[in-house]
């Protein structure tokens, strides 16, 4: 009998230790994972904005309403984004018709948090929706609603001066 009570103890005492130990290992393995996403996060976090400061230009197509029917246009564009911090940028667009007309009109975006998507609100009217293709070229979709509403898809390319560095960028 007490050689049964003794065995049961001892089971109950490894059993107790068994327990611990697996309980040491789950809080060891939550730890590293909380550990993982935090460098995770860092990393994410961390990733370099782009920089959009210089000049760009480019050609849109799309479609306006003109009286009750819509009328495919092909526009020059230029565009200067001369202020940005962080994310949030800002600067001015100019637009030359086919007739020759100038149409300028200041603007501020943002870019989004995967460092690809642009969000353009125009002081006038209208919302741009784009995506940066690569450091010297992006892609915008305009959206204009209302009875003179439209859409106008267009790419625009970074000027470079002749010494190899965006518009935007300082010579050192």
């Amino acid at each position: 009998m007490v050689y049964n009570h003794i065995f049961i103890n001892h089971k109950l005492v490894l059993t107790e230790i068994f327990l611990k130990i697996l309980e040491r290992r789950v809080r060891m393995r939550k730890l590293c994972c909380l550990v993982l996403l935090v460098f995770l996060a860092i990393g994410i976090c961390t990733a370099q904005v782009p920089t959009l400061v210089g000049n760009w230009t480019g050609f849109e197509n799309g479609y306006f309403a003109s009286n009750g029917s819509y009328k495919l246009e092909n526009l020059s564009i230029n565009l200067a984004i001369v202020e940005q911090k962080n994310r949030l940028f800002t600067g001015n667009l100019t637009a030359t018709l086919e007739n020759g007309t100038r149409i300028a009109e200041s603007f501020s975006g943002a870019i989004g948090f995967d460092n690809k998507t642009l969000y353009i609100a125009e002081f006038r009217e209208g919302y741009d929706l784009g995506t940066i293709i690569s450091d010297n070229e992006i892609e915008l979709i305009y959206l204009q609603e209302g009875k003179m509403g439209g859409t106008l898809l267009y790419t625009l390319h970074r000027i470079t001066n002749p010494f190899g560095n965006a518009g935007g960028e300082h010579l050192r």
